[in-house]
């Protein structure tokens, strides 16, 4: 134990001398670092252990080290470890998320649902093994993309209470997924998303957009046809149509219920997986309105 501390305040102080780095063989003093010479990258750990401490100190240091990176794995993970605050969750660090939470929590199971207009994925997480299904979906509308995160957390809180056995809200998990299937969808509209975001692309629909648009993405809601995915589906969809024809409403930032019902791949998927699954509840989050409704 004294070693181990000894190792440890060793790290924390800066002494002057030469420091032993990564392994024994590889040395490198305190000057050359202060002059932005970079460390070769190396597959082993990388530590610091003080000359004067033997092989049985290093030992004992390697040993601390790996149960620090045991505890480290085991860490319940955080949607902060992914993405900023102020950023949507779109591109390699979304896949990194769900490829990661899947890898964290054996009890979750990622699906790529379906595939967007412009073929980006969409996925969705699943968890419990009930006979009741709960669907839950973010982010039809581009500019909605908060719910995302909402959703997320919900994923990883559920799967963390589900490996600590512990409780939500007096609620007990493991009961409840027992008993109900949770499947979860942060982002139905990637491709509004992006254009949202202002990140247009090369795409066959580029020009279509910039007309559309005028150039300026700040209010998109729709996908990358310019459909306004909650206004697709088949309930209230000539309602929708009629409302078009009265205010003029064309291919655009939103409102446009589209050409038929489910003419887009995001809400065919959705409705697809509705009439074969047929949930208890679908619960879609939106964050305009400052209002919640509900239908019993």
């Amino acid at each position: 134990r004294e070693k181990i501390h000894e190792i440890n305040q060793h790290l924390i102080r800066r002494e002057d001398g030469d420091e032993i780095v990564g392994t024994e063989e590889r040395q490198m003093k305190k000057g050359e670092r202060g002059k932005g010479k970079e460390r070769q990258s190396d597959t082993r750990a990388t530590h610091i252990i003080p000359p004067t401490l033997n092989c049985s100190h290093c030992i004992i240091f390697r040993i601390e080290l790996q149960e620090v990176r045991e505890k480290k794995e085991h860490a319940p993970m955080r949607n902060d470890d992914f993405f900023r605050p102020d950023t949507p969750p779109t591109g390699e660090s979304y896949e990194d998320f769900f490829r990661t939470a899947e890898e964290r929590y054996p009890a979750l199971r990622v699906t790529r649902f379906a595939k967007s207009l412009l073929g980006r994925e969409i996925f969705a997480a699943r968890i419990g093994d009930g006979g009741r299904h709960l669907f839950y979906v973010g982010t039809h509308h581009a500019l909605e993309w908060i719910t995302s995160y909402l959703l997320m957390d919900m994923i990883l809180e559920l799967a963390s209470a589900a490996e600590e056995k512990r409780q939500i809200e007096g609620i007990n998990i493991g009961f409840l997924l027992q008993n109900f299937t949770f499947t979860i969808l942060p982002v139905l509209n990637p491709d509004g998303v992006r254009l949202a975001l202002g990140e247009i692309g090369e795409t066959p629909l580029h020009d279509r957009q910039l007309r559309m648009s005028g150039g300026d993405f700040s209010s998109w809601q729709a996908n990358a046809r310019g459909v306004d995915l909650n206004h697709n589906y088949d309930r209230g969809f000539s309602a929708y149509k009629r409302l078009e024809r009265e205010e003029g409403i064309f291919p655009g930032p939103t409102r446009f219920a589209g050409e038929y019902p489910e003419s887009e791949p995001e809400t065919h998927a959705v409705a697809s997986y509705l009439r074969t699954t047929v949930p208890e509840a679908v619960i879609t989050l939106h964050s305009q309105g400052e209002e919640i409704y509900f239908s019993p």
